[in-house]
């Protein structure tokens, strides 16, 4: 999205990862703005437990145990699942929340929202790309 570049070559690593470079070591203002984010979802998730909320933290072994938990915390109605995995069609991806709302679905009478943390108190185009 901000590079056509970056963008070539994530695209490069996954279809020939053997091929790609390495990626550069991690600095530390990314190391201290990813606690901070880390730290900014514990805050929330603390905040939807002190209002009384059902919340599940999905954890597993490997992707495919994250996504059956995924599944099945969504089915049992969990308000809030933090950390979920989601597939479809060859995507996948992780949110930092489902946030259960009233509306039909195949569960019943809700469904879930994606809900992203982000330290950034604007929306950036990368950040709606992220949720699609």
């Amino acid at each position: 999205m901000e590079s056509p570049f970056a963008s070539w070559m994530d695209r490069y690593a996954i279809e020939f990862p053997h091929l790609a470079p390495e990626k550069d070591p991690q600095d530390p203002l990314s190391s201290t703005l990813q606690k901070r984010g880390f730290a900014h979802e514990d805050q929330l998730e603390a905040s939807f437990r002190e209002q009384g909320l059902t919340v599940v933290r999905i954890e597993g072994k490997n992707d495919e145990a994250k996504k059956n938990a995924t599944l099945s915390s969504m089915k049992q109605g969990f308000d809030i699942i933090a950390e979920a995995r989601l597939e479809m069609n060859g995507f996948i991806g992780f949110a930092d929340f489902l946030v259960k709302v009233s509306g039909e679905s195949n569960l019943g009478n809700y469904h879930y929202e994606v809900w992203d943390t982000k330290l950034s108190k604007y929306l950036k185009p990368t950040h709606v790309i992220q949720l699609c």
